[in-house]
């Protein structure tokens, strides 16, 4: 099945992370930042439901194994190089970096940082807090997309029928 290609994203998907990069850049002169990271997470959303009834049309039925296949396919290199690139540069550097590594490492690599940095208290906007000078102090925003994927998709594939 040959995905929709839907142009007119993917110039909304560059505004969005340009909003959150320029926030991080400078915090003071655009404070709304973080509006990019929710007009990523719909565009995701929309892509990822448009995806999901496109399943169900063609084939009567939402395949949710192959669809957690693709995706695995798709992000898991990526993840994979992200943290070895990671992990290596905080090793050369050391101190600070190093502080909790294996469990960044681990709710990195299983999509749940966002849990594990909320069970220690974080607080994204804080500048003082775990996950702010975390080596991956940002894999909780790919961590909570998957959470919300889980939860939909398990709930589109239930009313779907599979």
């Amino acid at each position: 099945m040959r995905p929709a290609r839907f142009a007119g994203l993917d110039g909304l998907r560059a505004i969005a992370v340009g909003l959150v990069l320029a926030y991080h850049l400078f915090p003071k002169l655009l404070p709304g930042g973080f509006l990019g990271v929710d007009v990523f997470f719909a565009i995701s959303g929309f892509l990822i439901t448009s995806l999901l009834l496109r399943e169900l049309e063609q084939h009567g039925k939402i395949r949710l194994i192959a669809f957690w296949r693709r995706r695995a396919r798709r992000l898991l290199p990526a993840l994979a190089l992200v943290l070895l690139a990671c992990t290596t540069l905080a090793l050369l550097v050391g101190g600070d970096l190093l502080f909790g590594i294996s469990s960044q490492l681990a709710g990195a690599a299983l999509f749940v940082s966002n849990w594990l940095f909320i069970a220690n208290g974080a607080d994204y906007f804080a500048r003082d807090t775990p996950s702010s000078s975390a080596t991956l102090g940002h894999s909780p925003s790919r961590s909570s997309s998957t959470s919300c994927y889980r939860c939909f998709c398990s709930l589109c594939g239930s009313c779907a029928g599979e």
